[in-house]
């Protein structure tokens, strides 16, 4: 007898069903199934009709397998190149089932859908749970249950504020059990967002990153220090990174795609800046007490369109990002950006954050003068920049439209005029809050003025 029961358990396995599936296609009681198989009860009626559409599926899939395994042959053979050798990059063709696998590398199925790492739904969901417990699952929770308690459970989810995960392990059942308890006891659970956010502070969301050679490395998703508050008040800092967030920012209020989940998206305000130059992300981010990784992007071709080598990093905080959008910044920005109303004291450290992201000062080879150029998209921000110029004593600039485009503007300055803009932008500024490159060449402007004075 036991070797009939045992029969029926591993075809049911096969077939992936679960003992309710079981019960729904045979058309026998759930709770029959689940006596037949713990083997606490016996009903010979019941095991031909188990036995009759367990044999009946498993057919069916026998016959879906043939095909799919011949139509396997005919499309994913070893491509042969021009000199008639076998072509085994595997980067350069999908194999089928999954980007590099034909079926699953645990259960060798390809009729359910390929989750991840090469596990179809089922095996990905067993080793999830494998992975976020320590001992084998048991089959009677009623000793989980009773550690369950609303005091346990109030303690460890909401005071301590552990995981599911971690309290499953804790008690020996799954996650699902630990959801069930906590809804029996009419605990609060947490949204997916502070989910997400205690899971990245307890170094908790990896995924595998496959990597152009094959070779497959884990990232790990951590939390992002930075300092809350830093646009909250005025100061010359803050009014100079403010300065090249306007020019060289990006912000994405959008829906980013988790990489752990298949479909679902959460809404996370992101600040992005990018540069040519890392000295200016790295003092960026040193005056803002925040820890992001700079990452390094190679140049990219696009058609005819070339885009250039940049670094980038990216900051994920809803209090920074509505403090810059209530300062007047917006996304998709360049061609509508107004100029901020910023404190007459610290316009000149803006303005000074502004030309070193989208400013620039140079010696023309011809003329051997040195020109100071800043250039936008937007016509009032420009007009807006020469007016507070004026106002602090430079000479009035005339703005002037790009011949190649007509979303792009610019103003100059030249010869003996640089040094004045030199002195308003770097006067009594320490080294953390300019480019040193940019603040050299218009130092080397004093020195040039000096010599055309002599002849």
């Amino acid at each position: 007898m036991d070797s009939i029961i045992q029969s029926l358990i591993e075809r049911r396995n096969r077939l992936g069903w679960s003992t309710k599936k079981l019960a729904e296609k045979s058309d026998v009681p759930h709770s029959a199934i689940v006596r037949l198989e713990r083997g606490t009860g016996y009903w010979g009626n019941y095991i031909k009709q188990i036995d009759s559409s367990l044999n009946k599926a498993l057919k069916s899939l026998s016959t879906i397998e043939e095909k799919e395994q011949k139509q396997t042959q005919l499309q994913f053979h070893t491509p042969i190149n021009k000199n008639g050798e076998a072509n085994r990059n595997p980067l350069k063709k999908r194999c089928g089932w999954a980007l590099h696998h034909t079926q699953c590398i645990k259960c060798g199925t390809s009729d359910k859908p390929h989750i991840s790492r090469g596990l179809c739904k089922s095996c990905y969901g067993k080793d999830i749970e494998r992975r976020h417990k320590d001992n084998e699952r048991v089959q009677d929770y009623g000793a989980s249950s009773h550690i369950l308690t609303s005091n346990y459970l109030t303690e460890n989810y909401i005071k301590q504020n552990k995981s599911l995960a971690d309290i499953a392990k804790e008690t020996n059942c799954s996650r699902q059990y630990v959801h069930k308890k906590l809804k029996e006891h009419y605990i609060p659970l947490r949204s997916k967002s502070a989910a997400r956010c205690l899971a990245i502070t307890n170094d908790k969301c990896k995924f595998e990153k496959l990597n152009e050679d094959g070779t497959s490395s884990v990232i790990l998703l951590r939390k992002i220090n930075v300092n809350e508050n830093f646009f909250s008040s005025w100061s010359s800092a803050m009014a100079y990174v403010l300065g090249v967030i306007y020019t060289d920012g990006t912000l994405n209020p959008g829906r980013i795609r988790e990489p752990w989940r298949s479909k679902s998206t959460s809404t996370i305000p992101i600040i992005s800046v990018a540069q040519k130059e890392p000295e200016l992300l790295e003092k960026i981010l040193n005056l803002m007490d925040c820890d992001a990784k700079l990452y390094f992007q190679k140049e990219r071709v696009y058609g005819k369109t070339k885009a250039g080598a940049i670094f980038q990093f990216s900051i994920t905080n809803e209090k920074l990002y509505d403090d810059i959008v209530n300062l007047g910044l917006t996304p998709n920005k360049s061609l509508i950006m107004e100029f901020p109303n910023v404190p007459n004291e610290f316009v000149r450290h803006f303005i000074r954050g502004c030309w070193d992201g989208d400013g620039s000062v140079f010696i023309d080879k011809s003329s051997q003068k040195m020109y100071a150029n800043f250039v936008s998209g937007s016509l009032e921000f420009v007009e807006a920049m020469v007016r507070n110029l004026v106002k602090a004593g430079l000479p009035l600039r005339t703005i002037h439209r790009h011949n190649h485009s007509n979303n792009s503007y610019y103003f100059r300055f030249t010869g003996p005029q640089v040094p004045m803009l030199y002195h308003y932008l770097y006067d009594n500024v320490p080294k953390t809050e300019y480019l040193e490159r940019k603040f050299n060449l218009f130092r080397l402007s004093l020195e040039m003025n000096k010599i055309s004075a002599k002849k």
